[in-house]
């Protein structure tokens, strides 16, 4: 209607001014702040802020919303004039994203849009850690999830969605031929390979069979290269968490190759936890002085075995009392009268807790196949395993 009263293309600004006045008549009723933006002609590109009230201001910036008072500083400190587009996205990202680590109405995933003079880019989702090329997962740095495609003219290039700009070799293994291949250009262990880059080079591994033996091998001869990067083509956070722990070193990244936002979020949050478990702090441990022993009679102990084995030392944290657990040592040492079994503690009765990932505790007889339980060493080391099997037992306590 309004562009068929004007006789053409309503302005940004007139659109702006639009939208305020109708903030501003139903102020009482409707609570909302808005930024309007655009490109035209006349003004080029425009920034408005229309926060509650209907107040319109044109701004280099603008932003809103409950996460915004977290960010003004960062905002206003890093904000320049004369902004690249992969510039003004980073800056656009990184803010929301620490906008979302301290609001938690700021929602799971940004939707980004880059309005440009003659259209705008296809929304992209783009979430607060590095999945994409993920050279700073093992950091805990912000970044964003970028758009990736096969190119058209060359299926082995791998380009940026949105500058077309090639960022990676792609590489599909479907055959122990392909792999063999590909070691080979790296180079046997040992042996001097063709590939020999002379500026940083990612290289992505789509292996559509088995993915963990292709990625081992790789990972093993890609640390021989250090501007090589390797990047695996996942399809679940599950998959996500084996690429980026294969070897015990990981791939650089995840390539995550998914149309369902649940699948990113989940990858997400998987990237986190190992963020997290990587950066975590040792436990200060004490020492206890046993006093005395009482007998309490026969009840059900919980024999935890794990999927990862344990070195001397290690043990599981259990106890009473949340705030009271003890270290308790693993079957890892070989007696005269039982063989060792290192992936085992003998963890105590079912009413009592054992230190979880992420600072949870959970009940023994809770434990189930699939749990996770902190493993911890003497010096307070801690790192995440898997329970393959927790069996109960009736037993003296």
């Amino acid at each position: 209607m309004l562009e068929g009263e004007l006789g053409g293309q309503a302005s940004v600004a007139t659109i702006a001014k639009l939208v305020a006045t109708m903030n501003y008549q139903n102020k009482d009723v409707l609570v909302g702040a808005l930024v309007i933006a655009g490109y035209d002609e006349e003004g080029q590109g425009q920034v408005y802020g229309c926060p509650i009230g209907g107040t319109l201001s044109q701004e280099a910036w603008a932003i809103d919303g409950s996460g915004s008072t977290y960010i003004w500083g960062f905002c206003d400190a890093n904000f320049r004039e004369g902004f690249t587009r992969q510039e003004a996205e980073s800056f656009v990202t990184e803010a929301l994203a620490l906008a979302m680590a301290s609001d938690c109405s700021s929602g799971g995933c940004i939707r980004l849009v880059t309005l440009l003079a003659s259209t705008c880019s296809q929304p992209v989702l783009v979430l607060p850690t590095v999945l994409g090329m993920a050279s700073g997962v093992h950091s805990g740095t912000f970044g964003h999830f970028e758009r990736l495609q096969r190119s058209t003219d060359d299926s082995s290039n791998v380009v940026d969605g949105d500058t077309g700009e090639k960022v990676a070799k792609w590489h599909t293994i479907n055959s122990a031929a392909h792999l063999k291949a590909l070691e080979s250009s790296l180079g046997r262990k040992g042996q001097a390979g063709e590939l020999k880059p002379s500026m940083p080079t990612t290289l992505v591994m789509d292996a559509s069979d088995w993915k963990i033996i292709p990625a081992e091998n790789l990972i093993a001869l890609v640390q021989a290269h250090p501007l090589l990067r390797l990047l695996a083509v996942v399809g679940s956070a599950q998959e996500a968490a084996l690429m980026l722990g294969a070897l015990e070193v990981g791939t650089a990244g995840v390539v995550l190759r998914t149309d369902q936002v649940d699948v990113l979020r989940q990858t997400w949050v998987q990237i986190q936890q190992l963020v997290a478990a990587k950066a975590a702090p040792a436990l200060q441990l004490g020492r206890a002085v046993v006093t005395r022993v009482v007998p309490m009679g026969m009840g059900e102990r919980v024999c935890v075995d794990c999927t990862s084995l344990m070195r001397p030392g290690e043990g599981l944290l259990c106890g009473n009392f949340a705030r009271a657990l003890f270290l308790v040592h693993s079957e890892c040492a070989e007696t005269a009268y039982i063989a060792a079994r290192p992936f085992r503690v003998n963890a105590g009765a079912v009413h009592g807790y054992v230190l979880a990932p992420e600072g949870r505790t959970a009940y023994l007889a809770e434990l189930s196949c699939g749990s996770q339980v902190l493993v911890v060493d003497p010096a307070g080391r801690t790192r995440s395993v898997t329970v393959g099997r927790s069996k109960l037992e009736r037993r003296p306590l």
